[in-house]
């Protein structure tokens, strides 16, 4: 599974910013998972999230290179932080699943999950990562804004399906996204790949294979010619592979090297095929 999520996750650059007040030297640290969801409330600042262990080392360097980052420090301001260790807190480990650590989320005054990290951030990717978190909730609330007034806004609902896969809300995810396709059968505004590509990718994180090959399955049939064609079948090799379907992971992942147009991916497909292919 760490092999599936290493495999999904990329990494963009952020422009270094300054807070112009005075800055602490540290980021000021909540006591209680309750009263950082109250502050949240009261503020309507999102609540940061991370979940550590003691003998974490990636942990420690997070707390030593990380938020004692000025940029880091400055942008803390804009949100409720809190420190959750998994020993000492095991329930709000479980529920919010953090088999890997550091794990960092952002969660809304609910205590719903708007975005997640597993493993370690310098401060331009930690940073890259709170930006796309606020993104994320902004963009949640305008689609629920515009749907409020036209439940048929087919980019409303698409966004607001992009964000439930996003949060691990199948549910919604699912009733938008089928929303947007009953909406635009014909694709014209080319968000079915994306879609499918998207939600395959929330079940695979959420270790539902089967679902995420049904999902990535019926992006690669009925899309041939998106954008994201190549990705969305390189992630349903991936998704065999951790199902333990290894014939049809080696089968897919022959298909992305034969006849893959992005460089990237092919040249990860043939070292994935190769390892695959070394364990016969």
């Amino acid at each position: 599974m760490k092999q599936f999520v290493c495999a999904l996750i990329t990494v963009a650059v952020l422009g270094r910013v300054a807070g112009a007040a005075p800055l602490a030297s540290s980021i000021k640290w909540e006591k209680s998972y309750e009263e950082a969801l109250k502050l949240s409330t009261q503020t309507g600042k999102l609540v940061m999230v991370d979940f550590y262990g003691e003998w974490c080392p990636a942990c420690k360097e997070m707390d030593r290179a990380t938020y004692t980052n000025r940029e880091v420090l400055a942008e803390s301001r804009n949100w409720i932080n809190l420190k959750i260790d998994v020993d000492k807190n095991p329930k709000l480990s479980e529920k919010y699943s953090t088999p890997y650590l550091p794990t960092i989320l952002f969660l809304n005054a609910q205590g719903d999950e708007v975005k997640r990290n597993e493993g370690f951030l310098d401060p331009v990717a930690f940073l890259d990562f709170a930006k796309e978190a606020h993104k994320t909730e902004k963009d949640l609330r305008e689609a629920l804004e515009t749907l409020a007034q036209n439940p048929e806004d087919l980019e409303a609902n698409y966004k607001l399906a992009l964000v439930s896969y996003a949060r691990k809300n199948f549910k919604r995810g699912q009733e938008h996204m089928e929303k947007v396709l009953a909406l635009d059968p014909q694709n014209s505004k080319g968000y079915g790949p994306e879609l499918f590509m998207r939600s395959g990718l929330a079940h695979g994180m959420n270790r539902d294979f089967k679902k995420a090959i049904e999902l990535f399955g019926r992006g690669v049939k009925d899309y041939p010619d998106s954008s994201v064609f190549d990705e969305t079948r390189y992630y349903l090799a991936l998704s065999y592979q951790f199902d333990g379907q290894l014939s049809k992971a080696k089968e897919v992942l022959a298909q992305v090297v034969a006849t893959a147009k992005v460089d990237k991916i092919k040249k990860s497909a043939t070292e994935r095929l190769a390892k695959l292919s070394a364990g016969d």
